[in-house]
């Protein structure tokens, strides 16, 4: 499905002579490869398809016409307005400007318009039901789907009720989500739809949802609307994610999905766990020597936060908020697992008290000058407690 694009701010210096005389918020057609305008060139092949929303009707028989294949871009949007915001639909044969027309867009450096781009939000309507998918809502509650934690409000949230080879067996559950005979951890298209799983864009991006922080494209980060339960109360606030009584900070299962935690994160989407992957953004570099490992561009030291109070780890005295200071609590996290018990640097399944290659680097413990394989020799780190 293609995008159009919404403009949020004018682009007068762009028009010689707006398509209309009061409004000001210019529109450009979009394929399904990405923008084509607000590009002007005095090369005739690329002429603008910049219009203006409130008279495109008009606009499009009178200045435009149909000119088959372009530069390998064949099919634009059928459009149609709602309120201040034009959707696409149905794809349609490219158009262009007609050479004899001048008075609708001037010659101006590409480098002035190719700004502009970043004004852009993008829509789409996957159903052609005329509303846009960002404002569907199935159950009428007057919260779009988009940010429902309960699209059809049967008092189920989505994330436990999804069941897309429809075998009765919610996805969470099913070892096998689109029923084509390949296990989910063996599958590179879970859901069936043709689009391997680590290219899977869901708001049409460009990122795929593997490496975007907002899948869905509502402006809103990932992390900050998540809610597992659907209380209202989004993940990051929430001491119980999954409502089962348990505190997050005990709980080894927050979403109440069956998996344990370490288990189920898959944070490049390539079908490997977190913990059995090596590689877990999938950006080339061992996770043993990685020290951003889910690739958002925040130092994993600095981001992890076990009690969920906004203060990360590495400034947090008491991390897991049991009201025992870290440097006298044998439980940092307080999963009830002794810390020295569970610490696996190289993630191997061997705690690093067992292991005699903490970092995995093929050199043993005690000949490496780096055993947790930061970057940084041992005898200059000194952990917060020592500060």
């Amino acid at each position: 499905m293609a995008h159009v694009s919404r403009m949020r701010t004018p682009i007068e210096h762009c028009l010689k002579k707006p398509l209309h005389s009061v409004k000001d918020t210019a529109w450009v057609a979009i394929s399904k490869h990405g923008i084509i305008g607000p590009f002007w060139s005095e090369d005739d092949n690329e002429r603008s398809v910049t219009i203006n929303t409130e008279r495109y009707v008009q606009v499009l028989g009178k200045f435009w016409t149909a000119l088959g294949r372009r530069r390998g871009v064949v099919r634009v949007l059928q459009w149609f307005q709602q309120e201040d915001r034009v959707y696409g639909n149905n794809p349609q044969t490219i158009t262009d400007l007609k050479a004899a027309i001048t008075a609708a867009i001037r010659v101006i450096p590409r480098e002035e318009c190719g700004r502009v781009i970043e004004n852009f939000a993008h829509h789409k309507d996957d159903d052609g039901d005329g509303i846009p998918d960002d404002q569907e809502d199935s159950d009428g509650d007057g919260i779009p789907d988009s940010i429902d934690n309960d699209d059809d409000g049967d008092g189920i949230p989505d994330n436990l009720e999804k069941d897309t080879d429809g075998d009765g067996i919610p996805d969470y559950l099913d070892d096998d989500d689109d029923g084509d005979g390949i296990p989910d951890s063996q599958d590179k298209d879970d859901d069936g739809d043709g689009i391997p799983d680590d290219q899977e864009d869901s708001d049409g991006d460009g990122i795929p949802d593997s490496l975007d922080n907002d899948d869905d494209g509502d402006g809103i980060p990932d992390n900050l609307e998540k809610d597992t339960d659907g209380d209202g109360i989004p993940d990051y606030l929430d001491p119980d994610d999954d409502n089962d009584g348990i505190p997050d900070d005990r709980d080894r299962d927050d979403d109440n999905d069956g998996i344990p935690d370490e288990q189920e994160i898959d944070t490049d989407g390539d079908g490997i766990p977190d913990y059995l992957d090596d590689d877990d953004d999938n950006d080339g570099i061992p996770d043993a020597q990685d020290n951003d490992d889910d690739g958002d561009g925040i130092p994993d030291d600095r981001e992890k936060d076990t009690d969920g109070d906004g203060i990360p780890d590495y400034l947090d005295d008491d991390d897991d908020n049991d009201g025992i200071p870290d440097s006298e609590d044998d439980d940092d996290d307080g999963d009830g697992i002794l810390d020295v018990d569970e610490k696996d640097t190289d993630g191997d399944g061997i705690p690093d008290y067992l292991d005699d290659d903490d970092d995995g680097d093929g050199i043993p413990d005690y000949l490496d000058e780096d055993q947790n394989g930061d970057g940084i020799p041992d005898y200059e780190e000194v952990t917060k407690d020592e500060l």
